[in-house]
């Protein structure tokens, strides 16, 4: 779904609304010269589209004569932004002369900005050597006044207007691009609100003219960060003037990794004698993009060797470039890959804790672009509710798409305290839980979720004592990152007895084969719906469960054996998909093929 931008044009000429012939003409080649599609006309849509638009002649009739009114223009500004879809304007085409009045539009301007400061406005005029004051025309004093840049109205001669000033469809999708408020038109990003096109606009603007700089994304966990690295790296592309898949993409995951796994991961490692160099993210990724997740978890050490490939050179031609050295390697290599670092933890705190270099984090400090959290963009969740229901029912191969009954004051409740991750995971769940309901209503999706500790109905321990005993393990784990950190970052108390460390331990590995069953039986329901068997393939879900394409036959059977007992079950569950995958598990030898372990 390709969104282009939406912008507003207040022109007296093209907008008169009781337009003749000649009106009509001119504002279908106004439209044209700028790549514009006409809202309000029923033609056929143009090539290469650059925007779609609405008109505004920015007067109202009076006694049989058009007097120029800021009542009429804010009248028309005030109805998209936002519009009825959530959308902004993604900036505004505003001309100069109305009438015989040639200062109507500096009025315009003025009053637009002071009532709403974050809209981008364009000048689109032919009276672009119009003086403002003495000694400053009109296309120099854009900044000063408020507008962010000038175009010569279509109809201007080309011969006093300089190329990149002229009306065209590319200087405005220029113009668009470097200060509109545009959402992800691929809708990878979901979103039209203003802090999620204000991000983007941020992310244009540093990608803009530097193919080999850097970025810095800060956002909760859960917000977002990794999707935005995917519009970066699109934007590069399209920068690049190639195809997405010609781009090379390269994330780096720091979070959990040794020192030397993380600097392989960046460097790479010189060749041996018969044995090939292994190369790093700055090799792979160069012409592309380099992600590095959990920029805060980086080694000292590994900070020491990013800071200066973080401060790029520039070869005889004025390019940048990155100069990178392999580990054991004694020549280095250029790159000319562009980073994007994330992180949601507070940089800042860790500088002053002697964990994150000062150097580093004031080399990303002028490059941060802030991902907005779920309860700050709220105008967004009726579109973000209704593309997981739909990419996840795609994706599972459900071919009706299920309606949610939850009125808009439930999800803006549900966003104070969650993240997109778990507004995303809240809805995969419900739909998996409901795999025919054509209607899913606010107790299908909330009720159930909070309430059940457990997605299935298997008989481990889920008493009250269980539960305790499992958030004082780990409480208010949302996600697998988030467990994983949590385990990762647990310091032991000073006065705990050493004896309590191996109940405690027990604990945790127990909890651990509860999760895994839940896993597997999620897996095996996945894969029941996508191939629609009678039976299911242990195999297949298995496979998933270790990552392995190579594993026998027989290894599924003996892993389900082994996470059955890891989770402490004993007995053939209720559960209809699990219950299936107790009859295919593969007992060890000493127990013979009976079925029944000798512990039972």
């Amino acid at each position: 779904m390709n969104i282009l931008p939406r912008v507003l044009v207040i022109d007296d000429l093209i907008g008169c609304t009781d337009e003749d012939a000649e009106t009509r003409a001119r504002r279908r080649v106004y439209c044209r010269r700028l790549g514009l599609v006409d809202e309000e006309r029923s033609e056929r849509p143009i090539d290469s589209a650059v925007a779609t638009a609405v008109v505004c002649s920015g007067q109202r009739e009076e006694g049989g004569h058009w007097v120029n009114s800021l009542e009429v223009v804010f009248g028309a500004f005030r109805r998209g932004w936002p519009n009825e879809d959530g959308r902004w304007w993604s900036a505004v085409l505003v001309d100069m002369k109305f009438g015989d009045d040639d200062r109507f539009g500096l009025q315009i301007i003025a009053e637009l900005h002071a009532t709403a400061p974050e809209v981008p406005i364009l000048v689109v005029s032919s009276l672009d050597q119009f003086e403002v004051r003495e000694g400053e025309t009109l296309r120099k004093a854009c900044e000063r006044i408020h507008a962010e840049d000038f175009l010569a109205a279509p109809g201007t001669s080309d011969d006093t207007v300089p190329a990149e000033y002229r009306s065209s469809p590319e200087n405005l999708r220029t113009r668009l691009l470097e200060v509109g408020l545009i959402p992800d038109p691929e809708q990878e990003f979901v979103g039209y609100s203003l802090p999620v096109c204000h991000m983007l606009r941020t992310v244009r603007q540093l990608i803009h003219g530097d193919l080999v700089g850097e970025m810095l994304l800060l956002g909760e966990a859960g917000s977002g960060k990794t999707h935005l690295g995917g519009y970066v790296w699109r934007e590069i592309a399209r920068h690049r003037g190639l195809p997405v898949n010609r781009v090379p993409y390269m994330p780096v995951p720091l979070s959990g990794t040794a020192l030397d796994l993380q600097k392989k991961s960046l460097l790479g490692t010189a060749g041996a004698t018969g044995v090939p160099h292994s190369p790093g993210a700055f090799e792979v990724a160069d012409r592309g993009l380099v992600f590095l997740d959990e920029i805060g978890h980086l080694h000292p050490d590994a900070q020491a060797d990013l800071l200066p490939i973080l401060q790029p050179l520039r070869d005889e031609q004025g390019l940048r470039f990155r100069l990178i050295l392999r580990m054991g390697a004694d020549r280095p290599f250029r790159s000319h890959a562009f980073v994007v670092a994330a992180t949601n933890e507070n940089l800042d705190a860790l500088v002053e804790q002697n964990r994150f270099s000062r150097a580093l984090l004031q080399r990303l400090a002028s490059k941060e672009v802030l991902v907005p959290s779920l309860r700050d963009r709220t105008a967004d969740l009726p579109l973000l509710v209704s593309n997981f229901v739909r990419v996840h029912c795609r994706d599972i191969g459900r071919a009706h798409v299920p309606e949610l009954a939850v009125r808009q004051d439930v999800w803006v409740e549900y966003a104070q305290d969650h993240s997109v991750r778990e507004l995303e995971g809240l809805i995969k769940t419900a739909i998996n839980r409901h795999p025919r309901k054509t209607e899913l209503t606010e107790e299908d999706i909330f009720v159930r979720s909070e309430q059940e500790p457990s997605s299935v109905p298997v008989n481990i321990d889920l008493s009250e004592e269980g539960d305790q005993q499992r958030g004082g393990v780990m409480p208010d784990a949302t996600s697998i990152s988030d467990l994983v950190a949590r385990v990762d970052n647990w310091v032991p108390s000073a006065t705990t007895p050493a004896e309590e460390y191996w109940d405690a331990l027990a604990q945790v590995d127990r909890a651990v084969g509860r999760a895994k069953l839940r896993l597997l039986r999620d897996l095996l329901e996945k894969q029941q719906g996508v191939t629609r068997r009678s039976s299911l393939d242990l195999k297949a879900a298995v496979r998933v469960l270790l990552g392995d394409d190579q594993i026998t036959n027989t290894k599924p059977g003996d892993v389900a054996y082994q996470i059955f007992k890891a989770a402490g079950v004993t007995e053939r569950p209720d559960d209809p998909i699990l219950a299936e995958a107790w009859d295919k598990r593969r007992l060890p030898n000493k127990q013979g093929r009976s079925g029944k372990d000798s512990s039972e």
